[in-house]
């Protein structure tokens, strides 16, 4: 299963993806999530008439539980998608990634931690998505290496070293650097 989340503004590109997504020759199916925009849901809807295995839902509080149940994240590559998909050892194809940020996590997806891929060109969706399809081995590595970049307890962690922080300062007089 392909979840496809077009990131807090739901407005880029949906026609591009869908045309990527018709070329896909393996059979698969594809969630879409238009999140609170009803004009991309209704759009989602038209663009992917006719495709088998398409489902288009809005707003969705349990996104961590599509992405357990996922193959593959399409997504933007903003930060907090890159790190639900992390946490839930979900491979990444990020596409039309701003400049700056999403551009540098991009990079990192696919030269550093090599938990997906960077699409710099739409045409090369499709291309991408069946090259993970049919070796199905590549995808499990990208899933182990996925999980291996996880840190599904980073904010209790950050919250523990925070109250630590507190206690330090608590100690010495109401200043951290006594």
């Amino acid at each position: 299963m392909l979840l496809v989340n077009f990131g807090g503004t739901g407005k880029q590109k949906p026609r591009q993806v869908v045309t990527e997504l018709r070329k896909i020759q393996r059979p698969f199916q594809v969630v879409f999530i238009s999140r609170r925009d009803e004009g991309l849901r209704k759009e989602l809807l038209r663009l992917s008439e006719g495709m088998p295995h398409v489902h288009v839902l809005r707003w969705v509080d349990n996104l961590h539980e599509w992405m357990a149940a996922a193959d593959l994240l399409v997504s933007r590559g903003g930060s907090s998608a890159v790190a639900e998909a992390l946490n839930s050892a979900l491979p990444i194809v990020v596409f039309d990634a701003s400049p700056g940020n999403e551009r540098r996590i991009g990079q990192l997806i696919e030269k550093s931690w090599q938990t997906g891929y960077w699409v710099k060109r739409p045409t090369d969706l499709a291309a991408r998505i069946n090259q993970l399809l049919v070796h199905a081995e590549e995808l499990v590595q990208l899933c182990n290496n996925a999980r291996r970049h996880a840190h599904p307890h980073a904010a209790r962690d950050a919250a523990e070293g925070i109250l630590h922080l507190l206690d330090a300062r608590n100690g010495n007089g109401g200043c951290l650097l006594k």
